[in-house]
Order: C-alpha cells, then sequence, then structure tokens
C-alpha cells in the first residue's frame, strides 16, 4: 500500500489516510464467544485471549483461526483443538510463507534472524559479524529491502517489527526453529 499511495503517488490528492484504532483483544473474544455460544459451542476464554495475543489481535487470522476451530469441534473447544487449528492454519499458509523466504537474498534471512533474536542495532560491529551482514551500508539497503517487501516495519524508535504476526511465528518455530515462542 505503501508502494502505491506513498512512494509512487497513483491517486495523489484523491485519497485521505484513514488511521484505524486497533480492535481490543477482549472485545474480539467477545465476538468470537457469542459466534460460537449462538452455534451452541463453548470456547473457554482465556484460551481465546492467548489465541489473540499470538495473533496480535489480527481480525484475519482470528477470524481463519476462528472458523477452523468451529469446523473441528461440537461442543466444547479445549486447547487441544485450538492447537489442530493453529496447525491447520499454518499448514494453510505455509505455501506462501515459503515463497516469501525464498525470494529473500542469504543477507535478508541474515537479517531477518538478527530481528527474530531481538536485536535492534543493526550495523553493530558484533552484529554485522554474527550474522553475516557484511558492512553497515549493506544493512541499510537490507533495512530498505525487507521494508519494501513489506516483511517488516520500523516504529518511531527505529525498532523493528515483523508486520505479519502468523508469518512472524512460522519463521520463528519452523523457519529459524526457535520453540520459546
Amino acid at each position: 500500500m505503501k508502494e502505491i499511495f506513498a512512494r509512487r503517488k497513483l491517486f495523489f490528492r484523491q485519497v485521505e489516510r484513514v488511521e484505524f484504532s486497533p480492535v481490543e483483544a477482549k472485545d474480539i473474544v467477545e465476538s468470537v464467544n457469542r459466534g460460537f455460544l449462538s452455534s451452541g459451542k463453548v470456547i473457554d476464554k482465556e484460551l481465546l485471549l492467548g489465541a489473540c495475543n499470538l495473533l496480535r489481535s489480527n481480525i484475519y487470522y482470528i477470524n481463519f483461526f476462528a472458523s477452523i476451530c468451529d469446523s473441528l469441534s461440537k461442543g466444547y473447544i479445549m486447547e487441544p483443538v485450538l492447537m489442530e487449528a493453529l496447525s491447520d492454519l499454518l499448514a494453510i499458509h505455509e505455501p506462501s510463507f515459503r515463497a516469501v523466504m525464498s525470494d529473500l537474498t542469504t543477507f535478508q534471512v541474515n537479517l531477518l534472524r538478527a530481528i527474530v533474536d531481538g536485536h535492534t542495532r543493526f550495523s553493530s560491529a558484533e552484529v554485522i559479524r554474527n550474522y553475516s551482514l557484511n558492512s553497515s551500508a549493506n544493512v541499510r539497503r537490507l533495512k530498505d529491502a525487507l521494508c519494501k517487501k513489506e516483511i517488516i516495519t520500523f516504529d518511531e524508535d527505529d525498532n523493528p517489527h515483523i508486520i505479519d504476526p502468523l508469518f512472524e511465528y512460522w519463521v520463528t518455530r519452523t523457519y529459524f526453529c526457535k520453540k520459546n515462542l
């Protein structure tokens, strides 16, 4: 979207940016819970809140996740159903996540690994050496490339964030094989 509206300015002075406020996790939980109750199913609100936190209250993923949970259950939706639903959600999106990763250069993957590992100052000699980022000039290009591919974004303090919460979970747990998330 930034490419269309900010960089190329295809609709210059024809559109206005509208900021959506984030939807509170408790509102999502209440809404999903009402949907399950109306179909005669019960889900633990704490488990659903955990799913909201994992998916960073992303409405698309929450709805997809809830529909998978709905199809997997008949009455009470317990933790094993939620885990299976998460597994199914990951399996559905894994081909596109693998395609994203295959489009990255080795340096871009290394920078993404540094982000997943919690680093924020990528131009330090230690990070450049440990993640084979080549040079501080290359780090700038890598950051720009990952931003342009809409994989990461940076906040006002220049801290990186992976945009897609399910991709972040997958890349951490599956691609880089870290089990602490």
